[in-house]
């Protein structure tokens, strides 16, 4: 299940009493709940960036400690 997140719960930095009510239940029952727009999308791309980044550093990496970049699917 999906909850959108409104703008003034995000200011209040906190659910709703139904959102919250909502989320509890779903992951209860399926384990998980995705909050839509919890994170701005300028933070998400700064995240990514550096994944990006320090992925590239990791393949590239003639390290022992980064044995697993060989792995198929592990980046």
């Amino acid at each position: 299940m999906k909850i959108k997140v409104s703008s003034e719960e995000l200011t209040q930095g906190q659910l709703s009493a139904s959102h919250l009510e909502q989320a509890i239940n779903v992951i209860r029952e399926e384990g998980y709940v995705i909050l839509r727009d919890i994170v701005s999308h300028s933070h998400l791309d700064f995240l990514n960036q550096k994944m990006t980044q320090d992925s590239h550093t990791i393949v590239s990496s003639d390290s022992d400690r980064w044995d697993a970049r060989r792995s198929i699917g592990h980046l």
